[in-house]
């Protein structure tokens, strides 16, 4: 019995041991608790409550306008821009040729009238010099006829007229070779470079290799090729009898005539070429063999059309310089008569418009500056050649820019010269002039902006962000309704409202009845008045937020 009760005192021990052990980590789970919520308190809570008076402090800035502005788009009108010079100019080249000369590059600073660049001008300058020896020997020669005539005169004109025959020669076989390598060129162009696109070139029905989708111009071709194979043989047979005592401004004529056939003839051929694919029967290498030799052709084709225009412009100078010299020696040798002296002077005169024409034709081969300013862009390497009336080169004044822009028709009832212009949000300018009518390319009116700020900082071509000022509008007139911008309104879950600000700049909220949307504008019908300011910008704002007004 002892043993028993021995027994139980010692399991309840046990048991009271291990309920104050459970008491305990109790009471330590307790104090945990406690210290983490005490931490929280004073460190978590803490740093909410101070970004939230960080967010407090931060107030929010809003802009205002009234009703009436808002209704009448009396706000800036926001538009795009591209920055030009006030004077610029895109230079063409007025005469075909190869540059022999570069003396600028781009970026270079040049003055009006400076020289840019040089197109071969032989043939220009010789008859430049022909002009002004005419000009000279028919001075002589009506101040001959004044004064009369003495030994050392006659010996002058004896020479010049020596020298203009001479010049008249040398002209007459290098319009001889010029003749021939035309022919060359032409031969080489069309049964080298063009028939290995047909089928039996030189018989009497010569046939392209390729189908061709237009039926008339595979016709046209065809026969062309069949023309053309008739006037190369006629032609080289008129060039084997020709010598320099022939008609060469017949036979310049004719090959001028010739060149012309062939450069049609290869115009239609490239039509047709151009648009070729590979198949099963044409390899894209033979297509791009055939591309390039039309290619080829047509530039030898064109400089030739250009020599040979040269050409006869430089025998009728010769032949009008040996005229005028045999002339001249003639008259000192009859002696002084009032005719002659009339005749002598229109002479004079016809050599001094002959020197013009020859000044004319040699500035077209000079490329000029037409402005003072920067080069901005050139398109010429020396060595390169340039068609007439190819763009060249473009000089523009970078220092005196301007902002051009397009506003629509309604847009312009509300814009006028010398409305304020914000230039990318920083400067300031204004427009400077309005087209009196629509562009034809963008269906839209042209506006010139001049930049008023010294600090500006732009650069030719750019694109710009501008926002215009527009006229306000009458305040007698009368609003049969009001819009607003979508922005200005405030949904919320019971109401929809618009903001103002009162005298504590805290926002009040007004509630009103909402009509159509118009764009990026809503009607109001009810709850506003013309002269109410309201908030332009509603989103993120609550009724009771400080706010600060712009």
């Amino acid at each position: 019995m002892k043993e028993i009760l021995s027994l139980n005192s010692v399991q309840n021990r046990i048991q009271k041991i291990k309920t104050l052990k459970r008491n305990q980590q109790i009471l330590i789970a307790v104090i945990f608790f406690i210290l983490v919520f005490v931490i929280y308190q004073q460190f978590i809570i803490k740093n909410i409550n101070n970004e939230e008076d960080k967010i407090v402090q931060n107030i929010r800035q809003v802009k205002t306008m009234t009703v009436r502005d808002l209704t009448l788009d009396n706000t800036f009108l926001p538009l795009l821009g591209k920055v030009q010079s006030q004077s610029s100019a895109v230079v063409h080249s007025q005469s075909a040729g190869e540059i022999i000369a570069l003396y600028k590059k781009e970026g270079n600073f040049v003055w009006a009238n400076q020289i840019i660049a040089e197109i071969d001008n032989w043939s220009q300058r010789s008859s430049l010099i022909q002009a002004e020896a005419s000009v000279e020997s028919a001075a002589a020669f009506l101040n001959k006829i004044k004064t009369g005539a003495r030994d050392e005169q006659v010996s002058i004109l004896e020479a010049t007229l020596n020298n203009s025959e001479n010049s008249l020669n040398e002209t007459k076989v290098s319009i001889i070779n010029t003749l021939n390598d035309s022919y060359i060129k032409a031969d080489d162009a069309v049964r080298n470079k063009t028939d290995v696109m047909f089928r039996d070139p030189r018989d009497s029905n010569p046939q392209v290799l390729f189908s061709v989708n237009d039926s008339q111009l595979e016709i046209d071709i065809e026969w062309e090729r069949f023309l053309i194979e008739q006037m190369l043989e006629e032609w080289e047979s008129f060039l084997f009898s020709l010598d320099v005592d022939g008609n060469l401004i017949e036979a310049l004529e004719l090959a001028k005539k010739n060149i012309n056939q062939i450069r049609k003839f290869l115009d239609q051929v490239a039509l047709a070429v151009n648009v070729l694919s590979p198949n099963s029967n044409l390899s894209e290498t033979t297509i791009n063999t055939w591309k390039s030799n039309i290619s080829v052709s047509r530039s030898s084709i064109n400089l030739t059309a250009s020599t040979i225009s040269s050409a006869i412009n430089s025998l009728n100078s010769v032949v009008s310089a040996k005229e005028i010299a045999q002339l001249n020696y003639d008259q000192i040798l009859i002696g002084e008569r009032t005719e002659d002296i009339i005749s002598a002077e229109a002479q004079l005169k016809q050599a001094k418009a002959g020197l013009d024409l020859a000044k004319a034709a040699y500035e077209k081969t000079i490329i000029r500056a037409p402005i003072s300013g920067t080069i901005n862009s050139l398109n010429l390497e020396k060595g390169d050649f340039v068609s007439s009336f190819a763009p060249v080169l473009i000089v523009a004044n970078n220092n005196q820019l301007e902002i051009v822009s397009y506003i629509t028709e309604k847009d312009r009832e509300s814009i006028k010269n010398g409305s304020e212009v914000l230039i990318n949000k920083k400067w300031k300018g204004y427009v400077k002039n309005i087209a009196p009518a629509l562009d034809s390319k963008t269906k839209k009116i042209k506006i010139e902006i001049a930049v008023d700020d010294k600090n500006t900082i732009l650069t030719n071509g750019q694109s710009t962000s501008l926002l215009v000022e527009r006229v306000l509008s009458e305040e007698n007139e009368e609003l049969s309704e009001f819009s607003v911008p979508i922005s200005a309104i405030k949904i919320r879950t019971d109401s929809v409202v618009v903001f103002t600000i009162d005298k504590d700049d805290k926002l009040v909220s007004h509630h009103i009845i909402l009509g159509p949307i118009l764009g990026e504008k809503i009607i109001i019908k009810e709850g506003v008045n013309a002269e109410m300011e309201i908030v332009i910008d509603a989103r993120g704002l609550k009724e009771g937020q400080k706010v600060e007004s712009l």
